[in-house]
């Protein structure tokens, strides 16, 4: 059975994704088959065609002959470990973490008890995408540290300190983010010092469904209305219709399945169009202007934090 990926309500059946271009070529030659190229295939300024045109040949030519089946391996592996690790992880999460007015505590005792790996999708999980890595290591550094009462900042979010046998993650007052609400420059790149973020946002003609990254969003170019693009934080009775699903959803709702603590939701940018949410950005894009057969034009949104802008 070949597989099959969701694009919300369209489902992409990708039966020759383990056949390499060259075997197809060659079948389409000896049954003389006529075909079309996507002319954007060719342009090594996009990333994925620069890997494709450039990096694979060389690596085929000098180190590997079979990469591409090796690399189809191992996405393969890597899928199902994912998939194991996530399990993993919610059973953890039951364990080791508790909520307590307005704080969450992690018992860093049995925290450290788990694998490396482990401690940080559980630290990932808790917090929706929201820190960074060096952040996520900072959290487990403290975890491992003898000292009591030493507290860390993380960026201008929150912090967290070391007090008995937890790890206790609030709000820093002082740092405490208030309503925000920014215009976004298309094409082009916006810097959001509020949030120690940036959006980098482009016009392009190719749409990679076999990826799935975090941080970057596609939308169709004529279904959105650029001077109308926001960046801000949650409001009341905000709605949206995440991706995939028929019928819309409480933003409030969305976050406490996430499991995204209440103090830091405030935290979470929104990418809007007027009053329709988009994207809530690193975590789930709305279906509002996905991407169909009849799109022309696409629009990139790729978010960088701090440390790797």
């Amino acid at each position: 059975t070949p597989p099959v990926r969701k694009l919300g309500s369209t489902a992409v059946v990708r039966p020759l994704i383990e056949v390499n271009r060259e075997e197809i070529l060659n079948y389409l030659k000896k049954n003389k088959l006529t075909f079309c190229l996507d002319s954007s295939n060719r342009k090594t300024e996009y990333f994925r065609n620069k890997v494709r045109l450039k990096l694979l040949p060389l690596l085929r030519k000098n180190y590997n002959k079979n990469i591409d089946g090796a690399l189809l391996r191992l996405s393969e592996i890597l899928k199902e470990e994912n998939a194991y690790w996530e399990r993993v992880v919610e059973r953890v999460l039951g364990k080791v973490v508790s909520w307590e007015a307005e704080k969450i505590l992690i018992d860093f005792k049995r925290f450290l008890r788990y694998n490396v790996i482990v401690q940080r999708r559980v630290l990932y999980r808790l917090f929706g995408g929201i820190v960074s890595l060096s952040q996520i290591e900072a959290i487990r550094s403290l975890a491992q540290k003898s000292s009591q009462g030493k507290r860390i900042y993380l960026g201008k979010r929150f912090s967290v300190r070391k007090e008995g046998n937890f790890l206790i993650f609030s709000s820093s007052p002082e740092r405490r983010f208030k309503k925000f609400n920014y215009p976004l420059r298309v094409p082009g790149k916006n810097e959001i010092e509020g949030l120690n973020l940036t959006l980098n946002t482009r016009i392009v003609d190719f749409y990679p469904v076999s990826e799935k990254e975090t941080n970057t969003a596609y939308f169709d170019v004529d279904k959105i209305n650029f001077k109308k693009l926001l960046l801000r934080n949650r409001r009341e009775g905000d709605r949206f219709r995440p991706f995939g699903l028929r019928g819309t959803k409480k933003l409030s709702d969305f976050f406490i399945d996430r499991k995204i603590p209440r103090r830091l939701r405030d935290r979470v940018p929104l990418l809007v169009e007027g009053e329709d949410i988009l994207w809530v950005v690193g975590i789930r894009r709305a279906d509002k202007a996905r991407i169909t057969e009849d799109t022309k034009k696409i629009l990139e949104v790729r978010v960088l934090r701090e440390e790797e802008s």
